[in-house]
């Protein structure tokens, strides 16, 4: 899609965005909000993921934490089998106070149920923590254009 185009989709569902409060309000104080007030709902719901899709597409990135007492061999599979980067960081437990070493990754949302495969076929046990990126800078990795 070229930037025109999207742009033109965006302002067509913020349009539809900004009118459908209004037609909710006017089914919900002219009614029992009944199927019709039930649509609309969704509709809204429907379009805002919709508008969400077409600006962020699928190269939303996704930053995942993994806690494991087999994080060497966690760490080489990543980089073997999904050919991403990884930073180890130093943790400490909370309640026992026991070093942990934390895996960082960023990956791509397609990398991301062969990632969790590859986990827990190490360790089933695994502490990971997957969290959605706002924008990532970088090589290879990063959803911004290189200039």
């Amino acid at each position: 899609m070229n930037s025109c185009s999207e742009l033109s989709i965006v302002a067509l569902y913020s349009i539809a965005l900004c009118i459908n409060p209004y037609i909710v309000n006017y089914q919900i104080t002219s009614s029992k909000c009944t199927r019709q007030c039930d649509y609309t709902l969704v509709y809204i719901y429907v379009s805002s993921s919709m508008v969400n899709l077409v600006v962020t597409g699928l190269s939303q990135r996704k930053a995942v934490y993994i806690i494991s007492p087999h994080w060497e061999r966690i760490t080489h599979e990543i980089h073997e089998k999904i050919q991403r980067g990884v930073t180890i960081l130093r943790g400490q437990g909370g309640y026992t106070g026991q070093e942990h070493q934390i895996v960082y990754t960023v990956i791509t949302f397609r990398e991301l149920s062969r990632l969790k495969r590859l986990v827990s076929d190490i360790d089933p046990d695994a502490f990971v923590v997957i969290s959605d990126t706002l924008e990532v800078m970088g090589q290879r990795i990063g959803n911004q254009p290189h200039w």
